[in-house]
């Protein structure tokens, strides 16, 4: 599990508490939550939160890591109070600590256990999960080296890049604005969706996995529309949420502040429909720094903090999808 979590994460945490949920007798893994350690006088407030999103998600079982560069002292792990105050919390919901681990410097060292024959005082260095990275790079999910490396994913472009990609948003734009004037509006949106159709089939072929600043542009305008944002949603799972994801971590490279709230919102959509928790809270940071009052953006934001299931939002968008169109939508 030392090796399985920055897998899990998306990236190797830095400063972190990590929980992981297990649920039942096999104890399969569920939520996966990944915290910035809090200040030492916030254990307690820390540890009862942690405990009420276990409990949320029907954990039995929980694992807690603890990944920091900090130096311990003779006597115990760093952060040991934390993780004391975690376990009581967990236990007071009903459900077992496995283990707790402190990860750092390549090295685990247990918190619970105290038999130095399995849990050497030197900690055990951390092999790597082979099996795990396997698995998440067939399903195109691979891992970064660190939260800021996520970011850098979807930074917008720079240089002369975002010049060209600007006067493409400037164009798009212009033509957009002009045919919703002359009431081209329906025709608009039909446009978005079949471009976005368009580019879904050709990104779901890694040779042919590319876009045109025109292209990328758009659909970043055409987005501000909220119902062809919307169709955009809900058409994704069937056309495959790893492709849409791809499709759209590219889009929003070119997407240029303050103008990119619809587009990142969207790729935070997809990432949090296909279980990237990490890569959803990234895509909406972007979004709120350009429209705090994104009311999407909001809407999953508070769906991420209740714990609603990915599965929720999939199976949402199809039955929406679904549904037979009428004339007043």
């Amino acid at each position: 599990m030392a090796a399985a979590i920055p897998h899990l994460v998306g990236f190797r945490p830095e400063e972190s508490l990590v929980v992981i949920s297990l649920r039942g007798p096999r104890k399969r893994i569920g939520l996966t939550m990944r915290f910035d350690l809090p200040a030492v006088s916030c254990d307690e407030d820390f540890a009862g939160v942690v405990a009420v999103r276990l409990a949320a998600d029907g954990a039995t079982h929980a694992l807690v890591a603890c990944c920091t560069a900090l130096e311990g002292d003779a006597a115990e792990l760093p952060r040991a109070a934390l993780i004391e105050c975690i376990g009581h919390a967990v236990r007071g919901q009903g459900i077992a600590v496995m283990d707790a681990l402190l990860i750092r410097d390549g090295r685990w060292w247990s918190y619970l256990c105290e038999d130095v024959t399995c849990c050497p005082v030197d900690g055990t260095p951390v092999e790597e999960a082979t099996d795990v990275a396997a698995a998440h790079a067939l399903i195109g999910r691979s891992m970064l080296p660190t939260r800021k490396a996520l970011i850098e994913s979807i930074r917008p472009v720079e240089f002369l890049a975002r010049a060209t990609m600007q006067q493409a948003l400037d164009r798009a734009g212009d033509d957009v604005a002009e045919r919703v004037v002359r009431g081209e509006l329906e025709s608009v949106r039909a446009e978005t969706v079949a471009l976005v159709a368009t580019l879904a089939n050709r990104y779901a072929e890694p040779a042919t996995a590319q876009l045109s600043d025109d292209e990328a542009a758009r659909v970043i305008v055409g987005l501000f529309d909220l119902l062809a944002r919307d169709e955009v949603l809900m058409g994704s799972v069937g056309r495959g949420l790893d492709v849409m994801r791809a499709l759209f971590t590219d889009i929003c490279r070119r997407a240029i502040p303050p103008d990119d709230a619809p587009a990142c919102t969207v790729l935070a959509g997809l990432a949090y429909a296909d279980g990237n928790g990490s890569l959803a809270n990234v895509a909406l940071e972007r979004a709120y720094a350009s429209d705090p009052d994104y009311s999407l953006a909001e809407i999953l934001r508070e769906a991420l903090h209740r714990q609603v299931p990915p599965s929720v939002l999939r199976e949402t968008w199809l039955l929406a999808s679904a549904r037979p169109t009428t004339p007043d939508g």
